[in-house]
């Protein structure tokens, strides 16, 4: 349930007495305000609940209790959709992205103590996807290369991986562009992004950028990118050949792994990591197209995916869920795209739904844990509010 982030895996955090006393005190906050509720919210609140249901009725198909934990996320969800009001959602909105911006910021901090002072990991733990992480205090990674006197890691900040780090700094972007539209965030999220050396993250950064700068700007934009790399190659070249090869390995390596069936080493990173999950995801949906493998599939013998991993790509949830459930846990963001590109003209509502349609096919991270529902959530009330009132949402609490 604490998923994405590797607290509680890091300094052994029973996460799960927590978020069930949280459930308790949302439970009894809505029984209290259960007067006032906006009648906007109505196909969503349905959504959810349909939600629940099916996350009951799929542990039962597969007598899989750990359906029962992921229907008190949906729930968990669904009370805080119901009591937020505006108010409430800007200051949480506020907050999210702020929340971000200081992991991102302390993440950046990290890259440079590891790389001048060669910092060493507080302590190692298992994430919870199985991989080993590394606990820097102020920022965790599931990678670092030693390289003579320095040390290069990819900071993921309370994350399981990098990638999501730029998943949830993409998120923050899009949010504060359709509500608090501080540029200071804009840039430290941006700045804070790169160093996460994730390629989609790279892809939809470029995109982003097409998307807010004007047409005769673009020429400019990629003029600098050509003039960052020229300079960039000049100052590598300048490096030993072993300094060479790992900051290779971190950047155009792993896109050149895109493309070729080489042998993975222990030196580069792996830029396709998707193609394996993939298979196994079509393997997984072949095999139970209806009602898939289920929450517990690495741990059922029975399933195609035992001891195995069909998340991080776009047939995750059919391959757990089956065709069925995998579309009914992804209708709140059909619903989504749907508010964007219901009567209204191509601005930012419409490309901050293409960023995140991007964004979610290499990576479907909307669904499992508590965050990535409040995502949409978040998007959802920001996005509906920037089509009603065809203006920003500002925010007047004060900024980092």
């Amino acid at each position: 349930m604490a998923f994405p982030f590797s607290i509680s895996n890091a300094y052994s955090i029973p996460a799960k007495p927590i978020i069930a006393v949280c459930t308790i005190l949302l439970l009894c906050i809505f029984i209290l305000s259960a007067h006032n509720r906006d009648t906007y919210k109505k196909p969503i609140a349905y959504i959810y609940i349909i939600q629940i249901v099916s996350a009951l009725g799929l542990m039962l198909v597969h007598l899989d209790t750990a359906y029962i934990n992921f229907a008190l996320q949906l729930f968990i969800v669904f009370l805080i959709f119901l009591l937020l009001k505006d108010k409430l959602y800007i200051r949480f909105i506020n907050h999210f992205i702020n929340f971000i911006v200081i992991m991102a910021i302390l993440s950046v901090i990290t890259f440079f103590l590891c790389l001048v002072f060669n910092l060493s990991p507080y302590s190692e733990f298992i994430n919870p996807d199985g991989r080993s992480g590394y606990n820097f205090l102020i920022c965790f990674t599931n990678v670092f290369f030693d390289v003579g006197s320095f040390k290069i890691i990819r900071p993921s900040g309370f994350f399981d991986e990098p990638g999501t780090m730029a998943f949830y700094i993409v998120i923050a972007i899009l949010l504060n562009d359709l509500t608090l539209d501080s540029n200071k965030k804009r840039i430290i999220l941006i700045i804070s992004g790169i160093f996460t050396l994730s390629i989609a993250f790279y892809f939809l950064l470029i995109i982003y950028l097409m998307f807010r700068m004007k047409m005769k700007y673009i020429p400019h934009l990629l003029g600098s990118l050509l003039l960052a790399a020229i300079i960039s190659g000049i100052l590598i070249s300048r490096l030993d050949s072993e300094k060479q090869e790992v900051i290779y390995s971190y950047t155009l390596g792993r896109i050149d792994n895109l493309f070729s069936k080489q042998e993975e080493s222990e030196t580069y990173f792996k830029g396709d990591n998707r193609s394996d999950l993939i298979q196994l995801s079509l393997a997984s949906i072949a095999d139970s197209p209806i009602v898939g493998q289920g929450l517990s599939y690495s741990t059922n013998p029975k399933s195609v995916a035992y001891e195995g991993f069909v998340g991080a790509n776009p047939l995750t949830l059919y391959a757990i869920h089956g065709l069925v459930g995998g579309i009914i846990f992804s209708l709140h963001v059909i619903y989504y795209f749907w508010i964007c590109l219901n009567k209204i003209k191509f601005d930012l509502a419409i490309k901050s739904s293409l960023i995140l349609l991007l964004l979610i096919l290499q990576r479907p991270d909307y669904v499992g844990g508590i965050l990535p529902y409040i995502n949409i959530v978040l998007l959802l009330y920001a996005t509906h509010k920037f089509r009603t009132n065809s203006a920003r949402i500002h925010c007047n609490y004060s900024s980092i």
